[in-house]
């Protein structure tokens, strides 16, 4: 019985023995665990990224310094995983993820950055960093995401990023960095989103970019990239939005981009790209966002454009697009937003444009649009905005238009076409919804007109004692006649434009102009010293240099068929049929005007004024005496001002014969047209309408407005 019980307490003694051993382990594993230490190394390096961001001051950075401190003046070792926006691997040894975005970090990336070996997740994004990105973050090959965008990083976009070829995205934009895209950037072929807009990012971009098939999101507008568009790019398969607009890229689109069907978006607009708009685009079925606004791209619009069915946003404005529209354009009936302004698109407005029921938008202006408002076009009940102005658009306006019940109210524009109406109802309904509430004063064609720059109040052309403002905006440089039509520089921000008839066409937007003339139909513009002159053929859109030299000009005029340049101390030079010819080098010119098909010479005082006959090439001096200030030609006379105190006289080549018809108040300006003269008395006189004939004044014009220019119009056959 002692024996049998002295055998159950041992047994006992055993069990209990076991269970205390085993809760020994426990806790010390336990407690081994709760003691768990990043390496020194990786300690080193938070510390280093706090001191160098001014960790002190970031809006949360508990758990960092939390007491008791270290001997490093932070939190004990093995609490790292407390510190705010840190997380470490599964065993609590290493710092996997850094996540301080919007902390208010102030200073640089330190180069520690690299030291952590197992991180995979990097974002200091939404900050106030300054520097470069350190180049040991390329030691970072475990990495899958990094964000360092919204901050104020400056440098170049180092090439060891292109050892991080885990990484899934990549967010650097909204920096101040500046240099290429490294090739390296192709390594990155785990890549879904790359993010590199809003820095000064310059060079062509790689096509090593072409390597990074599983792209989804590609951003690099708002720098200054230059080149052209990588063929390469048509291997990003998976694409779903290209960004590339606001840079400075060239050339044509690539057919490629045809293969990026899975496009949602593509934006290419305000660089300098050129060519067609290629037919490979009509296979982006999944498109919804076409935006190539501002750039150079010529010909028409592919019909194949059909294709994107439920494209919703079509922009296509400010190029030198031509041709007409394309009737398949009525097949995107999901689309609603169009914008084709500001080319040069004629012919008339397809009646399928009624079959697209969604829009809400409709910008057709200043292009070169003919025939009528097509009834269709009336009948689309969700449109908001309807902009026809500076077309060609003729004929009576539809009853049918007041159906357009959505448009809002001053905000259309319907002016500078040749539209009318004599229904009360319409005239109503579209001065209602007509920007400025007044589009049947607009409506004119253009015959031998006075135009004049009334500065900031626009342009407007005289005719037939009615005055019609052509242009109201920008404050115009220069005004200058040739053919039909009218050139207007408005500086290097706007550039050089053409008024047609109706439609303000703009043909060149770049280096400063210095001087603009008339030869027939077509422009020559003096694009300085460094440059040249060029002529311009406005029917065919061509320009064709004439003459690239240092010399400075004087005065660029069109004579007859040639063009007449003073040289200053090089001499007076006739351009023809590709040959320059210079008639004449000594006296200072002062003066050169066209006379017909020949040249009236102004030689100063000292020296009198002259005819000079280029078939003969004989001098006639048919003045000498007072200072002339102003000279023009009028119906085959001279109008010349001698001045307040002696007047303006008018010279009759055939009889020789110079007739004084007004002395008085001073003259600002002249100009003939319509076979009489127009003389400029400035703002307190007005402008006023010279007959020769019959000797008779008729002030055509006053008010206090000022004038920069005046110029005539050529006759419309």
């Amino acid at each position: 019985m002692t024996q049998c019980t002295l055998q159950k307490k041992t047994a006992g003694s055993k069990q209990l023995k076991v269970s205390i051993i085993t809760f020994m382990i426990l806790l010390c594993v336990s407690a081994f665990n709760a003691n768990a230490v990043i390496s020194p190394t990786e300690r080193a390096a938070l510390i280093a990224l706090y001191n160098s961001t001014n960790g002190d001051e970031w809006v949360s950075n508990h758990g960092w310094k939390t007491p008791p401190l270290h001997a490093d003046g932070f939190a004990m070792p093995g609490t790292e995983d407390t510190w705010h926006s840190l997380y470490l691997n599964q065993d609590d040894t290493m710092v996997a993820r850094i996540i301080i975005g919007s902390n208010r970090l102030v200073g640089s990336i330190p180069p520690e950055i690299g030291n952590f070996a197992d991180l995979n997740y990097l974002s200091l994004a939404a900050n106030q960093l300054t520097g470069s990105i350190p180049t040991e973050i390329g030691n970072l090959t475990k990495l899958t995401h990094l964000s360092l965008n919204g901050n104020q990083l400056s440098g170049n976009i180092p090439p060891e990023i292109g050892n991080l070829i885990n990484l899934n995205y990549l967010y650097l934009n909204d920096n101040q960095l500046t240099g290429n895209i490294p090739p390296g950037i192709g390594n990155l072929t785990e890549l879904i989103y790359l993010y590199l807009q809003n820095n000064q990012l310059s060079g062509s971009i790689p096509p090593d970019i072409g390597n990074l098939e599983d792209l989804q999101g590609l951003v690099l507008r708002f720098n200054q990239l230059t080149g052209s568009i990588p063929p390469e790019i048509g291997n990003l398969e998976k694409l779903s939005n290209l960004y590339l607009n606001n840079n400075q890229l060239t050339g044509s689109i690539p057919s490629e981009i045809g293969n990026l069907t899975r496009l949602w978006q593509i934006d290419l607009t305000s660089n300098q790209l050129s060519g067609n708009i290629p037919p490979e685009i009509g296979g982006m079925t999944y498109l919804r966002y076409l935006t190539f606004s501002d750039n150079l791209f010529t010909g028409s619009i592919p019909p194949e454009i059909a294709g994107i069915a439920d494209l919703d946003t079509l922009e296509l404005d400010n190029n030198q697009l031509s041709g007409s529209l394309p009737p398949e354009i009525g097949s995107m009936t999901y689309i609603d937003t169009i914008d084709l302004s500001h080319n040069q698109f004629t012919g008339s407005l397809p009646p399928e444009i009624g079959s697209l029921t969604n829009l809400n938008s409709l910008w057709l202006n200043n292009n070169g649009f003919t025939g009528n408002i097509p009834l269709a076009i009336c009948n689309l009940p969700e449109l908001h905005w309807l902009r026809l102005e500076n077309n060609n658009l003729t004929g009576p306006v539809p009853l049918e238009i007041t159906n357009l019940t959505s448009l809002y109210n001053g905000s259309n524009d319907f002016r500078y076409n040749h539209l009318y109406t004599d229904n009360d109802t319409i005239r109503t309904f579209m001065n209602q919804k007509q920007i400025d509430g007044d589009w049947e004063s607009y409506q004119t064609l253009l015959n031998d007109e006075l135009a004049v720059d009334f500065k900031t109040l626009g342009i407007y052309v005289y005719n037939n004692e009615t005055w019609t403002r052509i242009y109201r905006g920008a404050d115009p440089e220069k005004l200058c006649p040739f053919g039909t039509q009218i050139a207007i520089d408005f500086g290097t921000a706007f550039g050089l434009y053409v008024y047609d008839f109706g439609a303000l066409t703009r043909v060149y937007k770049g280096v400063d102009i210095e001087k603009l003339t008339g030869v027939n139909e077509n422009l020559m513009v003096d694009f300085g010293s460094t440059y040249g002159i060029y002529e311009y053929d406005y029917a065919g859109d061509i320009w064709e240099r004439i003459y690239k030299y240092t010399s400075p000009r004087d005065e660029v005029i069109g004579v007859g068929d040639r063009l007449v340049v003073d040289f200053k101390d090089a001499g007076l030079y006739s351009y023809l049929s590709g040959t320059w010819d210079r008639f004449y080098v000594g006296v200072d010119v002062e003066k050169t005007v066209p006379f017909g098909d020949n040249l009236a010479v102004d030689f100063g005082t000292a020296y009198g004024l002259y005819l000079y006959d280029f078939d003969t090439d004989v001098w006639t001096r048919i003045y000498k005496g007072v200072q002339i200030e102003k000279i023009v030609e009028f119906d085959g006379k001279l109008a010349v001002d001698f001045g307040t105190a002696y007047g303006l006289y008018v010279y009759e080549p055939g009889t020789d014969t110079w007739t004084r018809v007004y002395k008085g108040v001073a003259i600002e300006k002249l100009a003939g047209f319509d076979n009489k003269l127009a003389v400029d008395f400035g703002t307190a006189y007005g402008i006023y309408e010279y007959d020769f004939t019959s000797d008779t004044f008729s002030r055509i014009y006053k008010y206090s407005s000022e004038r920069d220019a005046i110029v005539p119009v050529n006759v419309l056959d």
